[in-house]
């Protein structure tokens, strides 16, 4: 039994595993691992509490050898929706904020040089067990459900301007799945009851960000502004 083990399978045999092969880069310490997550030639092992930045070398006989480079607490994942790839890198939601990492460092996007974007107080009665995200490559955003259940607050970050908007009638449905991409990059998401007739799989392929009742916006300051 290795609870804190990852394992990877023998060189060209990915059905074929062994204890030999096993990775365990924090041990005993009262965690769990949630994720596995790779950036170029990071693997990041994300724990409920914990993330841990491994570097992948290759050796000489053609095998992989990771070493820790980094274990960064306070920015764990209550499960795997909560996290989703983007071309800027990993891009996920923890009880203390919101982070991407592009490989080689880590930024805390709902914090600035001047404080904070979204008040600690706002983002931990927004954050909880089923708040999920999903990175929509059509429109270059990420969108980060407070629940699956009911949803009443959608926050939006868009990669263009680096600003936060806020919805309170996306993806409200009683129940809503985590969300996928469609080969064009739009979300994808399961709701019951279904939105359209004879279908519970719904898309936001046939309407712009701009009109979906944006409430809030918040940015942080440009250069050579007042």
């Amino acid at each position: 039994h290795y609870p804190d083990g990852i394992i990877k399978s023998a060189k060209g045999l990915y059905d074929v595993f062994s204890v030999d092969s096993i990775i365990e880069a924090t041990v005993n310490d009262g965690d769990e691992i949630v994720c596995l997550k790779v950036v170029g030639n990071k693997l990041c092992q994300f724990k409920k509490f914990s993330l841990t930045i491994m570097g992948i070398k290759t050796l000489e006989n053609g095998e992989s050898n990771e070493e820790i480079e980094r274990i960064i607490h306070h920015v764990g994942l209550n499960n795997d929706n909560q996290i989703c790839d983007t071309p800027y890198g990993l891009f996920w939601v923890s009880r203390s904020g919101v982070y991407i990492y592009n490989g080689e460092e880590i930024q805390k996007v709902t914090e600035t040089e001047d404080g904070s974007i979204i008040a600690k107080e706002d983002w931990e009665s927004f954050f909880g067990e089923r708040t999920h995200c999903g990175y929509d490559a059509y429109w270059n955003q990420v969108h980060i459900c407070k629940e699956s259940r009911n949803n009443d607050r959608t926050i939006i970050f868009d990669f263009n301007t680096r600003a936060f908007t806020e919805s309170n009638v996306l993806y409200n449905s009683a129940k809503k799945t985590g969300f996928v991409n469609d080969r064009h990059g739009h979300l994808l998401w399961g709701e019951h009851p279904a939105s359209t007739p004879s279908s519970n799989l719904t898309g936001n392929t046939g309407s712009s960000p701009a009109n979906q009742n944006n409430t809030a916006i918040t940015a942080p300051p440009q250069p050579g502004g007042d």
